[in-house]
């Protein structure tokens, strides 16, 4: 069995990664919850794993949970309540509880209930703890959500259209209200609207690059969504846990939760010691699907490479660049690429963390110094190889300021 591992770290999850594309056909075990909650893209990257595992795996796929699963319904419950365990319910054939072994479709009943409150605009029911998450599940009966998705009134999925970026803004508030009450009001209606602008030029990518792979061959699952997110640093050690050999958020969360220097006058004269760590509290928004990946569909397209093993890491973050380069498009719908302008805009309005984890590839861009004019993200973990991955977690995290 592989382990999905407990612990909020890059390096965990990395490893993760790793040991997926080094012994396909292996079962996973999944735990019942991570640490911090899957806080900074943690859980949409693990389901970029996830899905990662069930493409390389040509057997019958079977996950591992706890054994309470089986036959308590507040377990079950609690299990379906974070990103990461819908995955695997949805991508595994089989779920072993204990000495049981449940079939997808018995397993899956426990999501249905976070699926209907997803269709029915109930966004807290949607996930565990201070989350909320509108997830499209390929093939699903309620693949296309109300929130995100204009239905027909037959419900024929080829005239389906996704909402446009004014519905977005509303939306949006009401998802950030569900995690953090009033949140919503801590943005001003320009933040809001570039918000939202950017999370649905993300979202109609995703929604196009889901259900096939590089070559345009269907995949048999798949999975889209976004995830709107608290995440709160009350103390060192919750600082320290989250920027465990992470450099770049380190630097990046240092520079927002600043502590003040106090002097003060002892029996020995003046002392100086930090203040309390302030309880800084940021939001993350994540926009995740797990097609072949952002390069890859871009290098297909362009110049008919189909493998990640045919280009360098290079070229794979070139062709990432291009991808957001103003009217890029690797699609012929109405959707012209004109998002980047929009991104820079609102992430930079909002003083925020860029994360986007494709491919063989983990950037970041940190905006809150306000001296970036331009899309020009780095490797967020240096010259480090890392293992290929389906799909494509984009996140952005931003200081909650009330």
């Amino acid at each position: 069995m592989i382990n999905l591992p407990r612990q909020t770290t890059f390096a965990g999850l990395e490893q993760f990664l790793s040991d997926i594309r080094q012994s396909p056909g292996q079962g996973l075990r999944l735990p019942m919850q991570v640490s911090h909650g899957g806080a900074f893209s943690f859980s949409a990257v693990a389901v970029q794993g996830i899905a990662t595992w069930a493409r390389l795996h040509e057997g019958k796929r079977r996950i591992q949970l706890t054994p309470n699963f089986a036959d308590d319904a507040n377990t079950r419950t609690r299990t379906a309540g974070t990103l990461f365990a819908m995955s695997g319910l949805y991508f595994a054939h089989e779920v072993i509880a204990g000495d049981r072994v449940l079939s997808r479709t018995e397993a899956l009943e426990a999501v249905a209930p976070r699926v209907f409150a997803m269709q029915d605009y109930r966004y807290q029911d949607t996930l565990r703890g201070p989350s909320a998450a509108l997830c499209c599940f390929e093939g699903a009966k309620l693949e296309f959500l109300q929130s995100l998705y204009v239905i027909p009134r037959r419900g024929d999925p080829e005239n389906t259209t996704i909402r446009s970026a004014s519905e977005f803004a509303s939306i949006l508030p009401r998802m950030l209200d569900a995690c953090v009450a009033g949140a919503s009001s801590a943005l001003t209606e320009a933040q809001t609207l570039s918000l939202a602008q950017l999370v649905h030029q993300l979202f109609k990518n995703a929604d196009v690059h889901t259900a096939s792979d590089a070559e345009g061959r269907l995949y048999d699952t798949g999975m889209r969504g976004i995830q709107v997110r608290e995440v709160r640093i009350t103390n060192q050690a919750t600082f320290d846990a989250f920027v465990s050999e992470d450099r770049a958020l380190h630097a990046y969360l240092s520079k927002l939760g600043r502590r003040s220097l106090i002097r003060e006058r002892g029996e020995r004269g003046l002392k100086s010691r930090l203040d309390a760590w302030p309880s800084t509290g940021f939001i993350e928004i994540t926009v995740f699907d797990t097609g072949p990946g952002l390069a890859l569909r871009w290098l297909a397209r362009h110049k008919g490479i189909s493998r990640y093993a045919e280009v360098d890491r290079e070229e794979e973050l070139q062709a990432v660049k291009a991808c957001f380069q103003l009217h890029a498009t690797t699609h012929t719908t109405a959707m012209k690429g004109d998002g980047l302008p929009i991104a820079l805009g609102a992430m930079k309005q909002l003083r925020a963390f860029m994360f986007l984890r494709t491919g063989r590839l983990a950037l970041f861009q940190d905006f809150s110094s306000g001296e970036h004019s331009a899309f020009a993200p780095r490797h967020r973990y240096g010259p480090r190889h890392l293992a290929e991955a389906a799909g494509a977690t984009y996140s952005i995290c931003f200081p909650l300021l009330r």
